[in-house]
C-alpha cells in the first residue's frame, strides 16, 4: 500500500494540449477543505512519480496546514455507488479538463495493487471546485480511489479548490482479482470504468475511462501499458499536423525500449508517421476527412510486449 495515496501536482504546462472532456468548477471562500499548499515546505524531495515518471509533487494539506499522509489512509474496495448532487450552483467562468483523455493501466499482475495518478487542470478564469470524485456504477469492483483517511473524498460541504492555473493529480488504484480471460478475437477482456468528477460546470461532469487486465508474470518482468496521447484532442480541421505521444507508456520494471505505431485511415489519406513509425513521439498530418484510428505497441528492456495495444480515434472535419 502506498504510504501517500492522493497528491496534487502543480504542472508547468499550457492547457492547449489533449483535453477530450471538459467540465468547469468554482470555488467558495471560508470552507474547510482540503486545498493546494503552494509554499515552498511543501515542496517533497521525491524525483519520481507514479510508475517512474518524473514529477515534483505537493503534498495536499487541510486547512490547518496538516499533511494528508498523516491523517491515515482509506481504502474505497469498490466504485462508489451513483450518488446524484442535485441544485449545485452554476459559473460560466469555471473549467476543468483531464490532464489526458484516459486511464490506462495495461496488463497488472494479478492481487497487487496498481496506482495511477489522474490528473485535473484548471482551464478556466475562477478558482475549481471539485464536489464529488467517483467511479460510475457499473465499473468494474477492481477499480478504486484512495483518500488520506476519513472524511478527505471531495463532498459539496468540504470541496477540493485548485486555483487558477494549476493542476490536481489523485490516485486510480487498479487491483485485479483475477486473470484476464481471451475474447473470440483473441485479445484479452478489458476491465473497464468511468471516472466521474462532478462540479458545477454548466458543461455537467468530467467523465474519463479506465481500463486495465489482470495477468500472471512467468518472468519478474510483467508486459508493459501502451498509453497514447494526443496534443490536439479528438476533433481536428482538415490539414492538421497531429502531435501524438507515445513516451507515457511505462512498464512495470525498467523502461520502454521499443515503440510500434499503426494507423487505420479513410479511404485515400496516405499519411505517414514522421519521422517514423518507431518514435515515441511522432507527427502526422490528417490530410482527407474521417476517423483515424492510432494503435501503439510497445516493448520494455526485457523485450516484453504490451499485453493489449492502446488506442485513440481522432476525427477529422471537412472543409466548410
Amino acid at each position: 500500500m502506498r504510504n501517500l495515496a492522493l497528491v496534487l501536482t502543480l504542472l508547468v504546462l499550457g492547457l492547449g494540449g489533449c483535453k477530450s472532456t471538459e467540465a468547469g468548477l468554482d470555488t467558495a471562500p471560508g470552507q474547510d477543505a482540503w486545498k493546494v499548499d503552494v509554499g515552498v515546505d511543501a515542496l517533497k524531495a521525491d524525483g519520481e512519480g507514479r510508475d517512474g515518471q518524473d514529477a515534483s509533487d505537493l503534498l495536499l494539506r487541510d486547512s490547518q496546514g496538516g499533511d494528508a499522509a498523516d491523517a491515515g489512509l482509506l481504502d474505497l474496495a469498490a466504485p462508489e455507488t451513483s450518488t446524484e448532487v442535485k441544485d449545485l450552483p452554476v459559473d460560466p467562468g469555471a473549467c476543468a479538463a483531464a490532464q489526458f483523455s484516459k486511464v490506462t493501466f495495461g496488463g497488472r499482475p494479478v492481487g497487487e495493487e496498481a496506482f495511477h495518478v489522474f490528473r485535473i487542470e484548471n482551464c478556466g478564469t475562477v478558482p475549481l471546485k471539485i464536489y464529488q470524485i467517483k467511479l460510475q456504477e457499473g465499473s468494474s469492483p477492481d477499480f478504486s480511489m484512495d483518500y488520506p483517511g476519513p472524511g478527505a473524498a471531495p463532498t459539496p460541504e468540504n470541496p477540493l479548490v485548485i486555483a487558477v492555473g494549476e493542476s490536481a493529480g489523485m490516485d486510480v488504484v487498479f487491483l485485479p482479482a483475477q486473470e484476464a480471460i481471451v475474447g473470440e478475437d483473441g485479445s484479452l477482456v478489458l476491465e473497464t470504468g468511468t471516472l466521474v468528477v462532478v462540479t458545477n460546470s454548466p458543461a455537467g461532469p468530467l467523465e474519463v475511462p479506465v481500463s486495465g487486465v489482470g495477468v500472471v508474470c512467468e518472468t519478474w518482468s510483467c508486459c508493459p501499458a501502451a498509453v497514447i496521447d494526443c496534443d490536439q484532442g479528438s476533433k481536428v480541421p482538415l490539414g492538421t499536423t497531429l502531435h501524438l505521444h507515445g513516451e507515457n507508456s511505462y512498464a512495470t520494471s525498467g523502461l520502454i525500449a521499443r515503440w510500434k505505431w499503426l494507423v487505420d485511415q479513410p479511404d485515400g489519406s496516405q499519411g505517414t508517421f514522421m519521422p517514423n513509425d518507431a518514435h515515441p513521439t511522432p507527427q502526422f498530418e490528417v490530410n482527407v476527412p474521417g476517423t483515424y484510428v492510432f494503435r501503439l505497441t510497445v516493448w520494455d528492456e526485457q523485450d516484453s510486449m504490451s499485453c493489449i495495444e492502446d488506442t485513440i480515434k481522432v476525427v477529422v472535419l471537412p472543409e466548410r
